[in-house]
């Protein structure tokens, strides 16, 4: 899509940059533009998806806040964004369709509970001010009883909590006061930095 609009002229990119930064400050504040969708952005759903897809479903990772506003608004569509592992069976949490916000990755689904774990290493507490922080547990029946290994029977990446199996994501998040969580780092990269910097000092 990029190599399309590098290729037309000068003015078609000065348009479609100027229509696409008005595009991206209407969905900042929850606003539709279908005059814009149909003049101009509705030809890159055309090319790039067809002309039908209407939402997308990102799970595998959240989505950088400039691919997500570009996606939103470059190609018309409803994007959700979501986050799961293959422990859980893919499941966690969702964005609505309503939600404004980008970068982060939704409410936990009806499936499945979340709570935020203390990681001290890391300096991550649920107490922290002004949302709390810390790793990502998601427990109920989507969680696997565990992984299949004689020599480790008890793996310590799946823990029983109040008799509900949660399993330990090893992803560092952030809860927001309307439910929704935002994944700001993971354990192993976050300790990985932490032993770097003190090697510096």
């Amino acid at each position: 899509m990029n190599e399309k609009i590098s290729q037309s002229n000068w003015i078609q990119r000065q348009l479609f940059r100027l229509t696409y930064k008005l595009k991206v400050k209407r969905l900042e504040v929850g606003l539709q533009s279908p005059y814009l969708d149909k003049l101009i952005f509705s030809r890159f759903n055309q090319l790039v998806l067809g002309g039908r897809i209407k939402a997308m479903l990102c799970g595998g990772a959240v989505l950088s806040e400039d691919t997500q506003r570009f996606v939103q608004a470059a190609l018309c569509v409803t994007l959700f964004q979501g986050y799961g592992l293959t422990e859980t069976c893919a499941a966690g949490t969702i964005a609505d369709q309503f939600d404004i916000t980008v970068g982060r990755a939704g409410y936990p689904l009806v499936s499945c509970e979340i709570r935020l774990q203390d990681w001290e290493e890391g300096q991550y507490r649920n107490t922290d001010k002004p949302n709390p922080r810390g790793e990502i547990l998601i427990g109920g029946n989507v969680v696997a009883q565990g992984y299949f290994d004689k020599d480790n029977p008890e793996n310590r990446n799946f823990i029983q909590i109040d008799g509900t199996n949660y399993f330990c994501t090893g992803d560092i998040g952030e809860a927001f006061p309307d439910g929704t969580i935002k994944i700001i780092g993971e354990i192993q990269l976050v300790f990985l930095l932490l032993i770097y910097f003190c090697n510096c000092v």
